[in-house]
C-alpha cells in the first residue's frame, strides 16, 4: 500500500494504493484499486470537483557540452507517453466540510515498461515514472503518489536465432591466401526473462594457418536518451563467458598432425540475464537495447577478430513465482514538491466518512499467440518491443 497527500487551506487530499504485489510492485496487464481521500476544512465553491490521472513520462537530463567554451550544460525533459483520466464520480462530488472517499479501480495496459533508471555522466540520467495524480478543479489543491510498475510477464514461448555459416578466407600481405575460418551459432533463444538462464551454441571450422587465440560470448545492455542536439549513452556487460576446450580449432594447420581431422567442432556455454538489467526499450526520448555478440579472437597479423551478433528482448520473466519479489523501485531522480507521503488520519474510519460509487476503468490488452524464429537475424520482433504511445 502507498499512499501520498497535499493539505493547502480549506482542503486536503490523499491517495491510497491497495493490493500492490509482495514485492511493492503493480504489474502491467493487471488492476490498481485505491482511493482519493478528500477532507474538506471550508466549504469550497459549487462548482469544484475533483479529477485523477494514471500517467507514465519519459524524464531525461542530457548532459550537453558547449563546444566553445568546453563547458557542460544539462537539458531536462519530460514526455508523457500515457494519460489515463480516473473517473471518480465527480458527480457525486460533496463541497460541504466534511470527509470523503472516491474509490477507483484501474486495469492497467498490458504494454507498459517497467519503471527504470539509469545514471549518466555528471548529473545526467533517464528514467521511466509512473504517477496517481489527483486535484480539486479550479484549484491549488492536488497531490500525486509514485508508483513502480513492472512490465507485463513475457510469453512462454522461444524466439530461438540460427546465425548461418560464414566464411572467412585468411590472407597473407593482402594477396597470399592462408585458409579460410567457417563459423556460425545457435542462440536457444532471444526472448528473454531477467533471472533466465539460455545456452549459446557455437559451430568452426578452422582450416587457416591463423591461431585462435579464444571465442567469447556477451550480452551488452545499451541505453540511450538525447535532446535534438546531444546525446548519452551507457553501455555495459550484463554477462559474458568464453567457451571452452577449443583445442580442436585453436592450432594451425601446421600445428596439426597430418591424419588430424578438423571437421566442424561444437560447443555451448551458458549465460544468465541479471536480475539488474534493464526492459528492452524503444520510446520518445530514450531506448535500452540488448545485444548479444560472440568474439572470435585471432593472434594472427593476418585477420582481424571475427564477430557474430543478434538483438535480444529482455522483460518480466514469464512466470513472477520463480523471479525475485524484492524489487526495489529505482531511485528516481523526480522532484515534485507536491508530494508528501502519508496515510489518511488514523481516525479517518470513524463512521463520519461519505464513500462515493467505486468506478472501474478498464484499460486494453494485446493477444499475440504467434511463434517466431529468428534465421541469420540481427533483430527481434519489434512489435513485442513496449514502444512508447500518447494516450488520451
Amino acid at each position: 500500500m502507498s499512499s501520498s497527500s497535499s493539505s493547502l487551506g480549506g482542503a486536503r487530499l490523499y491517495i491510497d494504493l491497495k493490493d500492490t504485489e509482495s514485492g511493492g510492485y503493480h504489474v502491467a496487464g493487471k488492476r490498481i484499486t485505491g482511493s482519493v481521500y478528500v477532507e474538506i476544512l471550508t466549504k469550497l465553491p459549487e462548482e469544484s470537483t475533483v479529477v485523477a490521472y494514471f500517467t507514465g513520462e519519459e524524464h531525461t537530463k542530457v548532459r550537453c557540452i558547449e563546444v566553445i567554451s568546453n563547458y557542460y550544460t544539462y537539458k531536462e525533459t519530460r514526455k508523457e507517453f500515457m494519460n489515463i483520466r480516473i473517473d471518480l464520480k465527480e458527480n457525486e462530488f460533496q463541497v460541504d466540510t466534511g470527509r470523503y472517499e472516491y474509490p477507483f479501480e484501474i486495469l492497467l495496459p498490458d504494454t507498459l515498461p517497467s519503471t527504470m533508471h539509469c545514471k549518466g555522466n555528471g548529473s545526467g540520467f533517464c528514467e521511466i515514472v509512473y504517477k496517481i495524480k489527483t486535484e480539486l478543479s479550479g484549484s491549488n489543491y492536488r497531490t500525486e503518489d509514485i508508483i513502480p510498475i513492472l512490465s507485463a510477464p513475457l510469453e512462454k514461448k522461444s524466439i530461438p536465432c540460427i546465425i548461418q555459416p560464414r566464411a572467412e578466407i585468411v590472407y597473407e600481405c593482402c594477396c597470399c591466401q592462408m585458409g579460410t575460418i567457417i563459423y556460425s551459432a545457435n542462440i536457444e533463444n532471444t526472448l528473454l526473462g531477467k533471472d533466465q538462464d539460455f545456452d549459446i551454441d557455437f559451430s568452426c571450422k578452422n582450416e587457416s594457418s591463423a591461431k585462435i587465440e579464444f571465442v567469447k560470448v556477451a550480452v551488452i545492455e545499451d541505453v540511450n536518451w538525447w535532446t535534438s542536439k546531444d546525446n548519452n549513452r551507457v553501455k555495459r556487460t550484463l554477462a559474458t563467458k568464453k567457451f571452452k576446450e577449443l583445442s580442436q580449432i585453436q592450432k594451425s594447420l601446421y600445428d596439426v598432425q597430418p591424419n588430424k581431422d578438423l571437421s566442424s567442432n561444437d560447443y555451448r556455454v551458458g549465460l544468465r540475464i541479471p536480475s539488474d538489467a534493464l526492459q528492452t526499450y524503444k520510446g520518445r526520448n530514450c531506448s535500452v537495447e540488448h545485444t548479444l555478440i560472440i568474439n572470435i579472437n585471432s593472434e594472427s597479423d593476418y585477420i582481424d577478430n571475427l564477430e557474430m551478433k543478434t538483438s535480444l528482448q529482455i522483460g518480466t520473466p514469464s512466470s513472477l513465482e520463480k523471479y525475485n519479489l524484492a524489487f526495489n523501485p529505482p531511485p528516481t531522480c523526480d522532484s515534485s514538491q507536491v508530494v508528501m507521503p502519508s496515510a489518511p488520519p488514523s481516525d479517518w474510519n470513524s463512521g463520519d466518512v461519505i464513500v462515493a460509487t467505486p468506478v472501474i476503468i478498464e484499460g486494453t490488452t494485446v493477444d499475440d499467440d504467434a511463434t517466431t524464429v529468428i534465421i541469420e537475424g540481427t533483430t527481434v520482433d519489434d512489435d513485442n518491443i513496449p514502444v512508447a504511445q500518447v494516450t488520451s
